[in-house]
């Protein structure tokens, strides 16, 4: 389950995002739960004090086969 995240002084959405292990803000910036906030900020422009929805990261489960070499690209 996802959190709220109170905004420090110079913190943005890219910047929480990628701390919370996030490779795009969108995901975390477009969550409906921070649709009242994107009404009255913008990603890179963040008040102190703002709260932000961090919802949780998606894990993805890949099967293979067993005995055999796979090659995974991470972006």
């Amino acid at each position: 389950m996802g959190r709220y995240r109170i905004v420090k002084e110079g913190e943005h959405v890219p910047r929480i995002a990628a701390a919370e292990g996030f490779r795009d803000f969108a995901s975390v910036w477009n969550d409906p739960s921070n649709a009242t906030l994107r009404r009255t900020r913008e990603p890179c422009v963040l008040n102190p004090g703002d709260e932000l929805y961090v919802p949780d990261r998606e894990t993805k489960a890949r099967v293979a086969e067993t005995g055999k070499t796979h090659e995974l690209v991470v972006r």
